[in-house]
Order: structure tokens, then C-alpha cells, then sequence
């Protein structure tokens, strides 16, 4: 077999949706996650900390 392949891992803790958080709430940044996970595009993504409201 010649050549490279690789592939890439993200882990991202993405902290419970927790509304006092003000501008650190949930929906304020979820947008960023989704950037990141654009930009990094990995192969396998895990996460933790989510549940259905994120």
C-alpha cells in the first residue's frame, strides 16, 4: 500500500444549555460549533455534555 492516510478526531465538550449563561448560552453558540466543525471537517466528531435542547 503506498501513500498516506489519515484521519482526523475532534472532541468537543459542548457544556448543558443552561439559559443563565447569557451570552454563553446554548444558542448563542451553537453557530460557532457548526463553524468549527466546517473548518475542521474531521472524521469522527464526539462530544460531550449535550442533550436534546442543543
Amino acid at each position: 500500500m503506498t501513500g498516506n492516510s489519515q484521519t482526523k478526531v475532534m472532541t468537543y465538550n459542548l457544556r448543558f444549555d443552561n439559559p443563565r449563561d447569557n451570552e454563553n448560552a446554548w444558542s448563542e453558540r451553537k453557530d460557532e460549533v457548526v463553524q468549527l466543525l466546517d473548518y475542521y471537517a474531521p472524521d469522527f466528531a464526539a462530544h460531550r455534555k449535550d442533550c436534546i435542547a442543543n
